[in-house]
């Protein structure tokens, strides 16, 4: 506990609030506390010696009204009664200044004593003829200076620690969610957002965290549906050219070897989707292009291989991006619009907005249904449920291009086209 943040924490913000009570108390002491008793004590001081006086002028048959008059005005009680002898000295700046001030006064040392049996501080003036006691009480004085202390310390440490305690929980209290989210994505757990909440730093710190562990937990999915994937796929030409091995041993002919090579080369396409998906997604330096060309291109390499696509749009457009994640974006959506379009016609379509750019590629395919737009960009998850490569594809495109698209924040959605078809967005902020 003692080298946890959270104790390091309350340690640190405790002493500092502690040196700063106590600093603030000094100082108060000094400046505020100390000229008031200094004040409050030459008052009474003065005000003795005012008493002294008039009992001195008072005749001898008139001291006792005198007397009572003060005692019950000033509540100081002045006789000639001798000092008891339980007499100890007083340490309070309060009775330090007084004696300071009555010495003065009377040109001769005077000392306030206190008797604890009488419960009074008693002192010994000096008059023209013998010499007074003066007696008051602690409740005279007005104050209680060591509880007022031992109080103001008793309530520093208190807030002290509580302040400290509450700093120190609400700085760590992030990072212990942050420690709980961590130990959940290495436990292999279903990745669970931690809040989003605090300052500003910890808010980011915390948006990074949940933005990492999704693509961790992303990643993870995505292995085992890669192994399941392969697993599952490679069954299919594996047991052809199975098959086609056990007809050779009888009857070798020259089109069962092109079929087992036609098998092989299926294996390679799927192995290499495999590949180029399990690397993941690289950030890719962004440069100057012309996005009107780029797509025009595209097109081109695609009808060149006798595709019916057509590019709709802007014809140059020169735009700061990374053209390769854009050039392997659009080429899966126009794969895919291909393979699915049911040999319609493939519109690609370039238009531009203030702040940011759209490109859209038109299918006259079946349509996806809207429930399962988003399930689309799973890796493997194919409407088309034949698992022929041919006729379905590795069920990677998809889920590649969302991947790229994610990864340098651009969105990525099918939406439904009218009279029939599918259109996939990829809108690219310019902000």
């Amino acid at each position: 506990m003692s080298n946890s943040l959270f104790a390091r924490s309350a340690g640190i913000f405790f002493s500092l609030l502690l040196v700063f009570q106590f600093t603030m108390l000094l100082v108060s002491s000094r400046l505020i506390f100390l000229p008031l008793i200094t004040h409050a004590a030459e008052d009474f001081a003065r005000l003795i010696g005012s008493a002294v006086d008039r009992y001195q002028q008072a005749g001898l048959a008139d001291k006792f009204q005198v007397a009572q008059a003060l005692h019950a005005e000033f509540k100081v009680d002045i006789s000639t009664d001798p000092l008891p002898r339980d007499l100890e000295p007083s340490q309070l700046p309060y009775i330090q200044q007084l004696q300071t001030t009555l010495t003065t006064i009377y040109q001769q040392p005077i000392e306030v004593q206190w008797s604890p049996h009488l419960w009074k501080y008693i002192a010994r003036l000096p008059m023209q003829h013998g010499v007074l006691t003066i007696r008051f009480s602690h409740e005279r004085i007005g104050t209680q200076p060591w509880a007022t202390f031992g109080l103001m310390v008793l309530l520093s440490i208190t807030l002290s620690t509580l302040a400290a305690v509450w700093v120190a929980r609400y700085v760590t209290r992030p990072l212990q969610r942050l420690q709980r989210g961590a130990d959940q994505l290495g436990a292999g757990a279903n990745f669970q957002p931690i809040t989003e909440s605090g300052p500003r730093e910890v808010i980011a710190l915390a948006h990074r965290f949940n933005r990492l562990g999704t693509e961790i937990h992303q990643l993870m999915q995505n292995r085992t549906y890669l192994l399941a994937g392969i697993s599952h796929d490679l069954r299919t030409p594996l047991a052809r050219i199975r098959l086609a091995l056990e007809i050779v041993r009888t009857d070798p002919t020259p089109l069962l070897f092109d079929r087992l090579e036609r098998y092989l080369d299926d294996m390679n396409k799927l192995i290499d989707s495999f590949v180029e998906f399990s690397r993941g997604v690289t950030v890719e330096q962004s440069e100057p292009c012309d996005l009107g060309m780029l797509l025009e291109e595209i097109v081109t390499n695609a009808r060149s291989g006798g595709a019916d696509i057509h590019y709709l749009g802007i014809q140059h457009v020169m735009v700061t991006l990374p053209s390769l994640s854009v050039s392997r974006i659009v080429n899966n959506l126009v794969d895919n619009a291909l393979r699915y379009g049911h040999g319609q016609p493939v519109e690609v379509e370039l238009t531009q907005h203030p702040s940011l750019i759209a490109l859209k590629i038109h299918d006259r395919g079946p349509g996806i249904p809207a429930n399962q737009r988003q399930a689309v960009f799973q890796p493997f998850v194919r409407l088309e449920q034949s698992r022929n490569t041919t006729t379905g594809g590795s069920g990677l495109g998809l889920a590649m291009a969302k991947q790229i698209a994610d990864r340098h924040g651009w969105q990525l959605s099918l939406q439904a086209r009218d009279a029939g078809g599918t259109t996939a967005v990829l809108e690219i902020s310019l902000l």
